[in-house]
């Protein structure tokens, strides 16, 4: 598990008093905005472990919790203590050692009697704190720390803050029951690795897509109720390119979407979509015109996203007839402006230029390009994005040249152009240039954000989830407009923040009823943490 720094390390006894107190002052310190380590699950037999020992290094503040059992383990030098561990490694590192002494504790009179090693901690300025716990030794402890509130970070390392759900124990019974050969907990343990429900505890900064994938590969093997889903989370991985030993694959991708079409209606939406836009297969032109010539577009109700491409792709034969006029009336302009060569381009990329009445569409993307060429030379946005896009979606078997998709997103992008800076972002994100870099991808996707594109919320609300950029809060906020403009697949990741506390106060109900939400759009596992919620009370 990767350890997100903490300003606050909290140090105590794992006996009922000290892990209640420690407890109790977690909490109100972190109500007023302060990063606090508490883990009462780290307090238990054994080595003392790599990441408390970094947790204890890099706090401003180690405030050690007193009782007289646990002041009396120190003097006793017991063979194992981890509270002695994480008080030499403060002392070492000249952390600010700040030890509360609960009802009826002291400190020895001679130091003497302490091991010669915690001598320093006698001489070391300590806090009575009396039951009733009042107001008078918090603040006097938070005028001795050096930390101060995070005030608008105060959720942005917010980890594991659900205390009605143990993560650690679900994932190891559900894990039991897979290995016992359970399909329904093979495809759940698939899902828990997949978005980083390890028996570390946490979700979405530490997945595990290669146990992801064994456990998916298994469930697809099968045939029963969770065969399509299976299928469906794995051409997830291969078009984000996280199939281990697979790179990056949009045709291995559809054709996982194709097996799952029948027994999940999201895989259904992307297989169509993905035909659609070419994306791991060839433009099927006749295929789209049987679609739309049978109403296949009823599968698509009024709020998904996809069906604004469906529709404005099936305008073109509501209208197409009038587009040869049109195309005579540009061939009449002797000097083509940007804006004609953008129109022209938009014709032989739909196939109606100069079409014959009653004639099937043909698009000639050949002399798209050019066109498109001609007016992004001439600083025509939609033209440099159109241009682009025919290099991202390559027609008729062409690879994808992602360097000149790159260079005129980046053109467009440069000038404001919204659909651009998310495509970008996206060239970025899944390294379909050059290398991957976050860190440019949220660049480009926060310039969309602020221009109102929904999807790039979509995809800072996951990346912010990456360990590398770890920012709950950002994660939320993103996630949360982008599930509210009905993207489904947010609607389950906002679901989790709410469950597990990320980014924001934990909050069962309203994680419920996002985790409807998204299963009333097809995410089927959010059906699973539907049933976890209804088994929890």
């Amino acid at each position: 598990m990767e350890y997100q720094a903490k300003s606050i390390f909290i140090s105590y006894k794992n006996d009922g008093e000290g892990r209640h107190f420690a407890g109790r002052l977690a909490d109100k310190l972190e109500n007023m905005g302060f990063g606090v380590y508490y883990n009462p699950k780290e307090q238990h037999a054994g080595n003392f472990p790599e990441r408390l020992r970094k947790a204890v290094e890099n706090c401003k503040d180690f405030i050690l919790v007193l009782t007289q059992s646990c002041l009396d383990q120190l003097i006793n030098h017991e063979k194992i203590d981890w509270v002695r561990e994480e008080l030499l490694t403060a002392y070492k590192c000249n952390k600010k050692i700040i030890p509360l002494l609960l009802s009826g504790v002291s400190m020895p009179k001679d130091k003497d009697e302490m091991p010669e090693d915690l001598r320093f901690l006698p001489d070391t300025d300590a806090i009575l704190v009396a039951e009733p716990y009042d107001r008078a030794p918090l603040d006097i402890l938070l005028s001795w720390m050096f930390s101060k509130p995070e005030k608008e970070d105060k959720y942005k390392n917010s980890f594991n803050n659900n205390r009605e759900y143990d993560v650690n124990q679900d994932f190891i019974e559900t894990l039991s029951l897979a290995q016992s050969g359970d399909v329904k907990s093979m495809y759940e343990i698939g899902i828990m690795y997949y978005f980083g429900f390890s028996s570390n505890g946490g979700s979405g900064s530490n997945a595990d897509y290669k146990e992801a994938a064994k456990w998916f590969l298994k469930v697809a093997e099968t045939e029963n109720e969770f065969t399509a889903h299976a299928n469906t989370m794995i051409a997830k991985m291969y078009f984000s390119g996280v199939m281990p030993r697979h790179g990056q694959s949009f045709e291995k991708c559809l054709e996982r979407y194709k097996i799952a079409a029948d027994g999940d209606s999201y895989a259904k939406s992307k297989y169509d979509l993905m035909t659609l836009q070419g994306l791991g297969c060839c433009f099927d032109y006749s295929e789209l015109e049987k679609r739309i010539a049978s109403g296949s577009d009823e599968q698509y109700s009024d709020e998904r996203m996809d069906s604004r491409l469906f529709c404005e792709i099936a305008s073109i034969y509501v209208s197409y007839g009038q587009f040869d006029k049109a195309a005579k009336i540009f061939e009449r302009i002797k000097r083509k402006s940007p804006e004609v060569e953008y129109l022209k381009g938009m014709l032989y990329k739909r196939g109606v230029y100069n079409i014959a009445p009653g004639s099937i569409p043909i698009p000639n993307y050949s002399e798209a390009e050019r066109c498109f060429r001609n007016a992004s030379d001439g600083n025509h946005l939609e033209a440099t994005y159109e241009l682009a896009n025919l290099y991202f979606n390559p027609i008729n078997k062409e690879l994808p040249d992602f360097h000149k998709a790159k260079h005129y997103f980046e053109k467009a992008a440069l000038e404001g152009h919204t659909e651009s800076q998310y495509k970008l972002g996206w060239i970025y994100e899944y390294g379909l240039s050059d290398e991957k870099n976050i860190l440019k991808a949220i660049e480009w996707y926060e310039k969309a954000v602020i221009n109102g594109h929904i999807l790039a919320s979509l995809q800072l609300a996951q990346l912010y989830q990456q360990s590398e950029v770890l920012d709950y809060r950002k994660a939320f906020e993103n996630a949360k407009k982008s599930a509210e403009d009905v993207t489904d697949i947010a609607q389950f990741i906002l679901a989790n923040l709410y469950f597990f506390g990320r980014g924001t106060e934990a909050d069962v109900d309203m994680a419920y009823r996002w985790y409807e939400a998204a299963y009333k759009h097809g995410i089927y596992q959010a059906k699973f943490m539907l049933d976890k919620i209804d088994r929890m009370f």
